[in-house]
């Protein structure tokens, strides 16, 4: 079976705010990178969406959502998806050292609801992106 991942557009918008942070703390490489390895992440969670653990924070929207943290060079952030058949749903993507319950109690913690039957956008879990060399993570 074939799977995919959605961003959601709540967590469309924590990556362009993490990459522009990463970016500004940094450079332009390491924003790429950051940008690599999630992507790289997400696609390799698409494939498996049993691997993250259970999510223990008390909120409706997170009952049956799972988590994962990025590459070992960004281990602070999490990912916070949805799986569901043929596909996750990325919900939110956020560093660690956040107060999260918190964070999930705000009223824009996460889009309004999760659409199981209208998934958005369904991105490609094969796309690259333009790391420069300097930046890629050597395995």
């Amino acid at each position: 079976m074939s799977f995919g991942y959605v961003v959601r557009p709540r967590a469309d918008r924590d990556i362009d705010e993490l990459a522009d942070y990463i970016t500004g703390q940094t450079n332009i490489e390491m924003g790429l990178c950051f940008l690599s390895e999630l992507y790289d992440s997400l696609a390799l969670v698409a494939t498996q969406p049993e691997m993250g653990w259970h999510c223990k924070i008390s909120h409706p929207q997170l009952k049956t959502a799972r988590t994962i943290r990025l590459s070992e060079r960004f281990k602070n952030y999490l990912v916070f998806y949805q799986p569901f058949q043929g596909r996750i749903e990325i919900m939110r993507v956020i560093h660690g050292s956040q107060d999260l319950d918190e964070l999930f109690r705000k009223a824009d913690a996460f889009d309004a609801e999760i659409h199981d039957k209208d998934p958005g956008t369904v991105l490609d879990k094969n796309r690259e992106w333009d790391v420069p060399e300097s930046a890629r993570f050597a395995a």
